[in-house]
C-alpha cells in the first residue's frame, strides 16, 4: 500500500476516540489471527488429502 494511503488512514484513525481505536485494533488483530488459522487448516487439509492419495502413497513406497 502506498505510504500516502497509509498516512491518510492513520490520520483518519487519529480522529477516532481512544475506545474506537482500540476496538478497530482488536478487530484487525482478530481478523489477522483468523486468517492465519484458516490458512493453517487449509494447508493441513491439503496435506491430509495428499497423504490419503493412492498415487502419492505408491510414490512414497517406491522412494523407500
Amino acid at each position: 500500500m502506498a505510504s500516502s494511503t497509509l498516512n491518510g488512514i492513520e490520520k483518519q484513525i487519529e480522529q477516532l476516540s481512544r475506545e474506537d481505536q482500540l476496538r478497530l485494533l482488536e478487530h484487525l488483530s482478530s481478523r489477522l489471527r483468523n486468517d492465519a488459522v484458516a490458512k493453517r487448516a487449509s494447508r493441513e487439509a491439503e496435506l491430509a488429502e495428499m497423504a490419503a492419495d493412492p498415487q502419492i502413497q505408491k510414490e512414497l513406497r517406491e522412494l523407500e
